[in-house]
């Protein structure tokens, strides 16, 4: 059970869901307000976030002033909406690339994503009314990598570390196949199980298939998409005998 207060200042009920308790909850459920999470920032103000930490009325009123109240943008004189910068330079820093927008909790350096300015893990829990100050429970070695496991349809993985700081899951069997390889894998190669173990990941257990097909049956596509093929894999099909020859039965 969640141990948090409802955000509704004046209520001191434990939180439900969306961060109020249940009579809040369905107050603002009933208003079509559940997307607004916390009350205006303005002191003694009950009414609920609008827009910039403050309630429709202060944010017009701030906004009439130039919002004088909240911190200046870096690279200019407006102010600040998200990750120190004022919308306009927050477009552009997130149009030219994520990998240097930081979540906003000082105790967190994972990378934003989407237009929020927290991390997802912190973004998610907000969206449940949890408490942001919990520590995340990383799963990760110092080196950003964390240990295999089976997921629940039986393949191997485990969870890696990008350079901006988010996290995304690396499948054994295609990790394996890509180190053998040298190279990465393409969209349309899919890697598949000779003997339908899906946690036998031994090279000679991996092929891989192709599920890409020409755009049209022209004889013209046909040829291009041919070519494509004999680019990428070579022209001599005896060069995979030894991936795709079948699995040899273990003596017993």
């Amino acid at each position: 059970m969640n141990s948090n207060k409802c955000i509704v200042v004046s209520c001191a009920h434990p939180a439900h869901s969306k961060g109020r308790c249940h009579k809040h909850y369905a107050a603002a459920r009933a208003k079509g307000r559940v997307g607004f999470k916390e009350p205006c920032s303005m002191t003694m103000c009950p009414k609920l976030n609008y827009a910039r930490g403050l309630c429709r009325p202060h944010y017009s009123r701030e906004r009439e002033k130039g919002f004088p109240s909240l911190p200046r943008c870096s690279k200019c004189s407006l102010a600040v909406l998200k990750q120190g910068l004022c919308p306009t330079h927050f477009k552009e820093a997130r149009d030219e690339g994520r990998e240097f927008l930081r979540c906003c909790l000082e105790s967190c350096d994972r990378g934003v994503r989407g237009s929020n300015d927290l991390c997802e893990t912190h973004r998610q829990r907000e969206k449940r009314g949890l408490s942001l100050e919990t520590p995340i429970r990383e799963h990760l070695g110092p080196s950003g990598v964390g240990k295999w496991y089976p997921d629940s349809n039986g393949y191997i993985k485990r969870t890696v570390k990008r350079e901006d700081g988010s996290t995304t899951v690396q499948l054994q069997h295609r990790h394996v196949m890509e180190e053998h390889l040298g190279r990465k894998l393409t969209r349309s190669e899919n890697v598949h199980h000779k003997n339908g173990d899906k946690a036998d990941n031994r090279i000679e257990n991996l092929e891989r298939w192709v599920v890409s097909q020409p755009a049209g049956q022209r004889i013209p596509d046909k040829i291009r998409f041919a070519l494509e093929l004999i680019e990428l894999y070579g022209g001599d099909p005896n060069a995979y005998d030894e991936e795709y020859a079948p699995m040899k039965k273990e003596e017993t």
